[in-house]
């Protein structure tokens, strides 16, 4: 991810440019990660208020995943919604069994779209491979996401740790 004066470029988002970035995270590493990424603010959605999402500058697109609907006050999926511009993308992984709890009157007041992620294996192959080729050349910078790297055969010790720490880990690398 690279700046310049007025716009910034995700090459992993297919060279789509957006002049502003915005991320949430429950936990304060992943925040502080998300900055040094290239986002121009990272919020923490437990200690989002009305006020502060009225003067947060609304994002092109917002990507959610699995918004954490069990804090209190209005649904993270929401709050998301208006942190949105008006005539928006929203695009939304990891979608709960029991779905997600969200305004529609949000949503078409502020006459968002909201798209899964794309399905279609030939475009993930070509995407993938365009992502591959930023990878290998410096574009995008993956190594700051792995946490950790570890044998085959500690994946029951990981994933004890990834329940009690959450926090610690963002992507875990298997050796086989």
């Amino acid at each position: 991810m690279y700046k310049n004066k007025y716009k910034k470029r995700l090459s992993g988002a297919g060279g789509i440019c957006y002049s502003h970035v915005i991320g949430w995270d429950l936990y304060e590493s992943r925040r502080k990660l998300a900055l040094t990424l290239g986002a121009d603010q990272v919020y923490d959605p437990a200690a989002l208020s009305p006020e502060v999402l009225e003067q947060m500058t609304p994002a092109d697109v917002s990507v959610v995943m699995m918004g954490d609907d069990l804090l209190p006050g209005e649904p993270t999926v929401t709050q998301l919604m208006r942190a949105t511009r008006k005539g928006g993308l929203l695009v939304s992984y990891g979608h709960p069994e029991q779905g997600r709890r969200f305004s529609p009157y949000v949503f078409q007041s502020r006459d968002l779209t909201m798209t899964g992620p794309v399905n279609d294996l030939a475009v993930i192959r070509e995407k993938g491979k365009a992502v591959l080729e930023q990878v290998e050349q410096g574009g995008i910078k993956i190594r700051p996401l792995i946490t950790h790297i570890r044998p085959f055969e500690e994946l029951g010790q990981a994933f004890e740790q990834l329940l009690q720490h959450p926090e610690k880990q963002i992507k875990v690398i298997f050796k086989w």
